[in-house]
């Protein structure tokens, strides 16, 4: 890739290598190159089909190294931006588990709902369910997040959620 992208730089090889060169250094766990290397993918090929990608990617960096303010904005951002690519559900789901992070339970959850109001048949809503309903448990709100748990009991049978789902609202009605 090294040899393409200084050879065919400005060619639409170029920029393939160029966000494949970027894409093995975070393979080989090599994130920070992977960040750098990135970085300058989006600012040498600001058109390119492939920048939605990246910055999805950039964004996952900020959040599993902890950079959960940064990362719920730049996953927001990419929504906002991008609200017809098939990582946009994904991205407001991880917008806001960084908030829950971050401790803006209600950041979150708004950003939870924008998610059930945008993209009500999106592959993730078991998940994005489970999170709000953790999140009101954060907040205190038992009632709203049984409510929540017994829609994903029931509407969600073949999920992977279930299990948790039972268990979190055993502890639910406890409180």
């Amino acid at each position: 890739f090294e040899h393409i992208v200084k050879n065919f730089h400005y060619g639409k090889i170029g920029e393939q290598a160029y966000y494949m060169r970027g894409m093995c250094h975070y393979w080989m766990g090599h994130d920070e190159q992977a960040l750098s290397i990135c970085g300058n993918f989006i600012k040498n090929y600001p058109d390119s089909h492939f920048v939605p990608e990246v910055l999805f990617w950039i964004a996952q960096y900020n959040y599993n190294h902890g950079n959960y303010e940064i990362a719920q904005k730049s996953f927001t951002e990419f929504a906002e931006k991008y609200p017809e690519n098939p990582l946009a559900d994904d991205s407001l789901l991880w917008a806001g588990l960084a908030a829950s992070k971050h401790k803006e339970y209600v950041r979150s959850i708004e950003l939870f709902t924008k998610i059930v109001k945008e993209y009500p048949k999106s592959e993730k809503m078991a998940e994005v369910r489970f999170a709000q309903a953790d999140t009101l448990c954060e907040l205190a709100k038992v009632s709203e997040a049984i409510l929540i748990f017994d829609e994903i009991i029931n509407k969600y049978p073949d999920c992977d959620l279930i299990s948790p789902a039972w268990i979190r609202k055993g502890d639910s009605q406890f409180i």
